[in-house]
C-alpha cells in the first residue's frame, strides 16, 4: 500500500481516478486534514457553542495544507490513498501556530514544494462539489478520526468567499447539506467503547491497526489508518453504525454524548433500534437532502 502524493502536475489524473473507484463502489471515504494549528485554544470543558465559535476564527484565519482521502468498500478493501498537496499556505506571512508548523516540518510537510507545485484550494474544492453533486445518488460513507477540524476546513473551502456560518446549528445544517448523514468520527465511538483521551496511534494499537505507508501528522498516512481502524472496528462487532452523524466536540458539553436535533427543540440522550448502547447523533431536525 502506498500513498500518492498529489500535486498540480498529478491532480486531473488523480481526481479522474477517484471518480472511477467512487463508481466502482468504493463509496466510503476516510478523510484527514493538516493544518497550521489553532490560534484559539478551545478548555477541555468548554460549551459546544465555545467549541464552535473557536472552530470558526481558527479556520477563517489559517488555511489548509493537506487533504488525505482513502476510499474503501464495504469490505473494507482499499482502492488507494491520496495526498491532496495545497498551495495556499505561506508560513512566511500567514497566521498558524509555531509549534504546529514546525510539527508539520518535522513530519516532512515541503511547504516551498507546497507553494510552488500544489494545488490551490479553489480548485481543489471546484472537483470536490462536483464529486459531491455527481455521485450524490450513492449516499457515500464519511470517516474522520476527531474530525470536527477536517469537516471544519472542508466545508469553509467548499463555500468561500463566503464565510463558515454564525452558529453551530447552522453550520451543522450546511454540512449535513454536503456530505449527507452517513458520517463517522472514531473518536467519538472510542469514547463509547474505550478509555477515554485515546488518539488515533493507540486506538489503532488496541483494535491491531498498523500504519502501512507514511508517516503521523501527514493527511494520507493518516486517513489510511483511520481507514484501517474503521474496518476493524466493524471486524470485531463494535457497532459503528450506532454513531452515525456524530462529531466528537459539539454534540454536547459532555463529551460528545447528547444528541442535538437542529431545528427542533428537544436534546437528550437517545437508544437506537438494533444498538445496545446510548449514542449520539448529530442531525438535522428536517431533511437531509444533498446539494
Amino acid at each position: 500500500m502506498e500513498v500518492i502524493d498529489v500535486f498540480a502536475h498529478n491532480f486531473h489524473w488523480v481526481t479522474r481516478t477517484i471518480d472511477s473507484k467512487l463508481r466502482d463502489s468504493f463509496d466510503v471515504i476516510t478523510l484527514d486534514t493538516e493544518f497550521p494549528g489553532c490560534l484559539h485554544r478551545t478548555p477541555q470543558f468548554a460549551s459546544t457553542e465555545q467549541r464552535y465559535t473557536d472552530l470558526r476564527y481558527n479556520i477563517l484565519n489559517t488555511k489548509l495544507v493537506q487533504v488525505g482521502i482513502t476510499l474503501s468498500d464495504k469490505l473494507n478493501n482499499v482502492a488507494g490513498t491520496w495526498q491532496f498537496n495545497l498551495s495556499d499556505f505561506n508560513p512566511e506571512v500567514d497566521l498558524g501556530s509555531p509549534d504546529s508548523v514546525s510539527l508539520l516540518v518535522s513530519s516532512g510537510i515541503d511547504f516551498t514544494k507546497n507553494m510552488s507545485h500544489g494545488i490551490p484550494g479553489h480548485t481543489f474544492a471546484k472537483w470536490f462539489v462536483q464529486t459531491l453533486v455527481l455521485h450524490r445518488e450513492k449516499h457515500l460513507t464519511w470517516v474522520t478520526f476527531h474530525g470536527l477540524y477536517d469537516f471544519g476546513y472542508l466545508v469553509s473551502l467548499l463555500i468561500s468567499p463566503n464565510p463558515l456560518p454564525g452558529s453551530v446549528f447552522e453550520f451543522v445544517e450546511l454540512m449535513f447539506k454536503l456530505f449527507g448523514h452517513k458520517v463517522y468520527d472514531l473518536k467519538v465511538v472510542a469514547e463509547w467503547y474505550m478509555k477515554k483521551g485515546l488518539g488515533l496511534e493507540r486506538l489503532a494499537e488496541a483494535v491491531g491497526a498498523t500504519r502501512a505507508a507514511g508517516v503521523a501528522h501527514q493527511a494520507g498516512s493518516d486517513s489510511l489508518l483511520t481507514a484501517d481502524v474503521f474496518g476493524r472496528m466493524r471486524g470485531i462487532g463494535v457497532e459503528v453504525e450506532c454513531f452515525k452523524g456524530c462529531l466528537y466536540g459539539i454534540c454536547g458539553d459532555d463529551g460528545a454524548r447528547r444528541r442535538v436535533d437542529v431545528g427542533g427543540a428537544t436534546t437528550g440522550l437517545k437508544q437506537p433500534e438494533g444498538c445496545s448502547m446510548r449514542w449520539c447523533h448529530l442531525r438535522l431536525g428536517f431533511g437531509l437532502g444533498m446539494i
